[in-house]
């Protein structure tokens, strides 16, 4: 379906501007869609539940530039992947002649995925519901070689946590290539244009008030309460 969708556009706007003989310089980098999984809950533009709590002020939804963090608490495991689907310079230069590529080793507990995203050879989104995000670079439709075409990159994380830690996700996806992290590539040969995604995971604890924090506590509500009722008391007198 989404594949039928981007066909329809690209071929509507290639008869517009072959009809009108102007040129239109769109956008270099779009993101087309995306989508979030965060401990089984399903975040996409068409869910309704809106994004998982992120900064927002952080990531460009337009352009699909900048950085999300996600922050999950709580005993167990916990599971969080990110699914993005941008295009590169595709106006007069189609979405099919992308690659995709992997660098580094991932970290432990992280997985990714660089695919097709549509419903016709791609298994990324699925993967990502379920998350078995499958830790390597689909095939081609278009011949028996890895890409060139639709490219899309998935990146998440398996962990568990003890019940008085926080983790928090990063997501960084950006023109500029990474360093000291494993990262994935998504370019567009044609215009040299390419952006990488990369992420983080950090846990750590929360702090839990001590039972001294617990007893200056008590102390000045019980003082607070007391000081209430002799408030009251001089008032009925």
């Amino acid at each position: 379906m989404k594949v039928s969708i981007k066909t329809f556009l690209l071929l509507f706007g290639s008869v517009l501007l072959f009809g009108t003989g102007l040129s239109v310089q769109a956008a270099q980098i779009d993101l087309f869609d995306w989508a979030f999984n965060v401990d089984g809950v399903e975040y996409t533009p068409s869910s309704g539940l809106g994004t998982p709590p992120i900064n927002p002020g952080a990531f460009d939804f337009s352009t699909g530039l900048g950085t999300i963090q996600i922050t999950v608490a709580g005993l167990g495991l916990h599971t969080v992947d990110a699914f993005f689907d941008h295009e590169l310079t595709e106006p007069g230069n189609s979405f099919f002649n992308e690659t995709g590529a992997s660098n580094g080793t991932p970290a432990v507990n992280q997985s990714w995925e660089i695919d097709e995203p549509g419903s016709v050879n791609g298994d990324i989104f699925e993967n990502l519901q379920s998350s078995t995000l499958d830790n390597a670079i689909g095939m081609s439709i278009h011949g028996d070689t890895t890409f060139p075409d639709d490219v899309s990159m998935a990146m998440g994380w398996d962990f568990t946590m003890e019940i008085a830690e926080r983790a928090l996700i990063s997501f960084v996806v950006s023109e500029f290539q990474p360093s000291g992290v494993f990262y994935l590539a998504h370019s567009d040969p044609s215009s040299g244009e390419q952006i990488y995604l990369s992420s983080t995971l950090s846990i750590s604890a929360i702090q839990v008030p001590t039972l001294s924090t617990l007893v200056l506590m008590g102390i000045g509500l019980a003082g607070l309460f007391g000081r209430g009722r002799r408030l009251t008391f001089g008032k009925r007198c």
